[in-house]
């Protein structure tokens, strides 16, 4: 037995008439009567019996027509939710803190002209914090300014930044420092859990140096404001400082045996299927990144 079944003899039951049952159902008669064949023979129960040429449904009958109208409305409702579900196309996307501030409103707006009915939910958090997410699947996939830090994660590089060291233009430091010279100054850092930070304790830990910072911050604007009012040396980006670096408000320091170059990545479950749509947004993400460049 299936659905199609299952509205014949509804329709048939509504109807009284296998002839006006075909009709409505855009079949042809003999269709109709096969199909109410099939259902008695199946089943071994006669629904319909002839009276002086009329076809009368019998009480068992009856009956098999009050649960397979509850059948077919359940399945109606089924398919009203699916539709409903499937044009409201939803994707979780996450960042960290400071692709969120510098890249995400630029992709969030591309996306919503490129796909105006997908509904999109965006968390900003430190990395660490949307690695864990990710994990959970509670994102579908996030943007963060470096790798993976598990197995369980899959990523795809789309931008490459480098950390720098920078402090104000009359702060009184040398252009170039070694990893001892470091610990004698005051220090501005991004929170830990943050990707410039882990760079910089994994910097430090290779070097055997110890740096207690003076501030800690999420806040990129608020540690260049501590550089520039307290004076001291951070670590940050450069696609974030390099306005700065131009104006004279800052300027960089090299660090002995430091390479900072990071690549950033989107990542994502090593298992997590993505719809069609959210495929589409993930390289609409890919290449809004490129514009960054």
């Amino acid at each position: 037995m299936t659905l199609r079944h299952l509205k014949i003899f509804t329709e048939v039951c509504r109807t009284g008439s296998i002839t006006r049952a075909a009709e409505n159902l855009y079949m042809a008669q003999p269709a109709v009567s096969v199909a109410i064949a099939e259902l008695e023979r199946n089943y071994g129960i006669q629904l319909f019996e002839r009276i002086n040429k009329r076809l009368v449904i019998t009480e068992i009958g009856r009956r098999m027509y009050d649960e397979a109208s509850l059948v077919l409305n359940a399945f109606s409702a089924f398919e009203e939710h699916a539709k409903r579900e499937s044009s409201h196309e939803k994707l979780r996307l996450g960042s960290s803190l400071t692709v969120g501030k510098y890249m995400i409103p630029r992709i969030a707006a591309d996306i919503t002209h490129a796909f105006p009915d997908v509904q999109i939910s965006i968390k900003i958090h430190q990395t660490r914090l949307i690695e864990e997410m990710v994990l959970r699947g509670e994102l579908d996939f996030a943007l963060i300014e470096s790798g993976a830090s598990g197995e369980a994660l899959t990523e795809i590089p789309f931008y490459e930044d480098r950390l720098v060291a920078v402090c104000a233009k009359d702060y009184p430091a040398a252009d170039e420092l070694s990893a001892k010279e470091l610990a004698g100054h005051r220090f501005f850092l991004r929170e830990k859990g943050s990707a410039a930070r882990d760079y910089f304790d994994q910097y430090c830990a290779r070097e055997k140096i110890r740096i207690e910072p003076a501030v800690e911050s999420v806040s990129t604007q608020a540690i260049i404001q501590c550089l520039t009012g307290l004076g001291g040396i951070s670590i940050l980006s450069y696609h974030i400082v390099k306005a700065f670096l131009s104006d004279g408000t800052l300027r960089q320091i090299r660090i002995e045996n430091a390479d900072f170059t990071r690549t950033y990545n989107v990542i994502m479950r090593n298992n997590k299927r993505l719809t069609a749509a959210q495929k589409q947004i993930l390289q609409l993400c890919l290449k809004s990144a490129e514009l960054f460049k």
